[in-house]
């Protein structure tokens, strides 16, 4: 008769509570009390577990399907890649890509299950071909770069990000068959644009990218003479990105 009353009485909890958005189930298990979002979800120790556990399943999953994937929340690794880059600007059909390569380190911070932020460090090398009436060779400047992207995930391997980058010059120099000129007090020291990139992930080891650099400084800098012109800083690369995170979990 005391465990008929405690069960009526439960029960009568139970519905005053589901219309209140609270879920309550009854089980003989130890009680549990789990919140996610606005869901409040409690296990009380009265009745048969079976017969509750069939009406509340929710009330005593053990995984959620709004838990939080905190194991997902932060990975790094390092990247490698090859790039194709060109001048664009006043004399732009007189440039030509020219092949190089970047290699540095990024990290992935998830803000929520479809944005994250990626920074990234790496050295790059761009510039371009080009060729007039009197020579042609290349103009070689190599940059540390900083990009910092939103990323948001389409699906769950495949990401598309946009952000913009910072890069501190570190050597200019133009080339060609007769001639190798450092021209690094001709550059600015600074460049910054935008970068836009997609992302597919291969496993939870390799990720690879393809990555669209977007300058928007001239890159030029004339003070010691009267003639300037506009360059602009144009890559695309294909990189390879390793997660260290998810190899040292193994």
């Amino acid at each position: 008769m005391k465990q008929l009353l405690l069960t009526a009485c439960a029960l009568l909890i139970c519905n005053a509570m589901m219309a209140s958005g609270i879920q309550l189930g009854l089980s003989v298990d130890k009680p549990t009390y789990k919140t996610y979002g606005d869901q409040v979800q409690l296990g009380v120790q009265v009745g048969d577990p079976e017969t509750f556990k069939s009406e509340f399943p929710s009330v005593f999953d053990e995984e959620p399907a709004l838990a939080p994937q905190d194991e997902e929340t932060l990975k790094f690794g390092i990247l490698a890649g090859f790039v194709m880059s060109t001048l664009g600007g006043d004399f732009s059909d007189q440039h030509d890509y020219r092949g190089s390569f970047l290699l540095g380190v990024y990290m992935l911070y998830a803000i929520s299950a479809n944005i994250m932020l990626m920074p990234e460090l790496f050295y790059i090398g761009l510039g371009s071909k080009w060729a007039n009436s009197s020579s042609d060779g290349s103009t070689r400047l190599g940059y540390i770069m900083l990009p910092i992207m939103l990323m948001y995930a389409i699906t769950a391997n495949l990401m598309v990000g946009l952000g913009p980058y910072i890069g501190f010059l570190i050597s200019a120099k133009d080339k060609g068959d007769d001639f190798d000129e450092d021209v690094k007090d001709y550059v600015k020291g600074v460049d910054f644009g935008l970068k836009l990139g997609i992302y597919y992930k291969v496993s939870q080891y390799l990720t690879l990218g393809l990555s669209y650099f977007h300058g928007l400084a001239n890159v030029n800098d004339f003070e010691q003479s009267v003639e300037s012109y506009d360059d602009f800083n144009r890559a695309f690369a294909l990189t390879a990105c390793l997660s260290l995170a998810a190899l040292g979990a193994r």
